[in-house]
């Protein structure tokens, strides 16, 4: 009887120690489906990332560094020259033209000689910003650039300093950018009064870097 009670027993503690293992076994072994998932994760690439655009030339996109990064300068903004909205609605006679550092008033044979095809320049932002306010960026070579200059052109390279670029043209208004050396720029923005293409310049905001 003691015999086959002991016989039972062990039975009883191999398979509780069976089912232990088997236990043990289990915990150990690697999920597949993370290990699947684990194949799938690829490294982050943290270098730049450069665009493309149309024109060839590669465009900064992002970039992660923990290094310091540049900064874009601060600007002060200063207003040189301005019209109000009441001077701008004034007949084309009346309106203050802006031309070297000084306001004029045009005649009515300039507006008439316009429309007869006689200096386009007039309506060329450019060439107005060029001719008009080349007192700015102490241009002295002004009809030699003048006469180069063609009445569609959307940039003048003067120097790798000085650049005159349009930037945007959303009727009446066109703005233009003038650059100098020092990194000095200016914000002119021109006004096309009803009646007429010549621009006249609105207003003249030069930004200096702030140090």
């Amino acid at each position: 009887m003691q015999t086959s009670l002991k016989i039972n027993l062990m039975k009883c503690v191999n398979l509780l120690i069976t089912i232990l293992m088997t236990v043990m076994m289990s915990a150990c072994k690697p999920d597949s489906s993370a290990t699947a998932g684990a194949a799938d994760v690829h490294p982050v690439d943290n270098s730049a990332q450069f665009a493309i655009p149309p024109t060839g030339e590669i465009a900064l996109a992002s970039k992660f560094s923990y290094s310091k990064l540049e900064t874009t300068p601060k600007m002060e903004r200063k207003i040189l020259y301005s019209l109000n909205e009441n001077q701008l609605s004034k007949p084309l006679t009346e309106i203050p033209y802006y031309r070297q550092g000084k306001s004029e008033l045009l005649p009515e044979t300039v507006f008439k000689q316009y429309k007869e095809g006689h200096q386009p320049w007039l309506s060329s932002p450019v060439i107005v910003a060029l001719v008009n306010c080349s007192n700015l960026i102490s241009l002295e070579e002004v009809a030699e650039l003048q006469n180069k200059a063609q009445s569609s052109e959307k940039k003048i390279i003067i120097d790798p300093d000085r650049v005159i670029t349009e930037i945007s043209c959303e009727t009446p208004y066109v703005k233009v950018q003038m650059s100098k050396p020092g990194g000095i720029t200016y914000d002119i923005t021109m006004f096309k009064p009803h009646g007429t293409e010549v621009l006249f310049v609105k207003e003249i905001v030069e930004n200096t870097p702030i140090k």
